[in-house]
């Protein structure tokens, strides 16, 4: 595995030195190949989940449109600290723009455990704009 799969929770496998995700391998051994532009869509909304009969295919408007159903979209939208995936709270919005002409963004991202670009983001109210 790599550090991409652990954080995504989906396994990852080399064949011919490229990364390829278990479950499209799954897939692939047990179905049929798949065709250029579309996707491997998962039954059990599990991404780890490599059962090939738990895997369809689909393109990109069938995948948001099977996310959607499962209720998964509402939370990819959710703003600030409603957003699960979210490493700051409000308060920590607060402090790194209070911070932000006393410290580089290098500083801050090391302090507050996010990236430059997002204390960019933050610091010019292009996110977090509700804070």
């Amino acid at each position: 595995m790599t550090d991409g799969s652990r954080a995504t929770g989906r396994g990852v496998l080399s064949v011919g030195g490229r990364l390829e995700y278990a479950y499209r391998i799954a897939y692939e051994l047990v179905r049929e190949p798949i065709p250029d532009g579309l996707f491997v869509l998962h039954d059990c909304d599990n991404p780890s989940c490599v059962n090939p009969f738990h895997l369809f295919l689909g393109t990109q408007r069938e995948n948001m449109l099977d996310m959607e159903a499962k209720g998964r979209r509402a939370r990819c939208g959710a703003a600030g600290s409603r957003n699960p995936a979210a490493r700051l709270t409000l308060r920590r919005v607060r402090a790194i723009r209070a911070l932000a002409d006393q410290l580089s963004y290098g500083q801050l991202a090391r302090r507050f455990g996010v990236s430059k670009s997002q204390i960019s983001r933050i610091v010019n109210w292009e996110s977090w704009k509700i804070a």
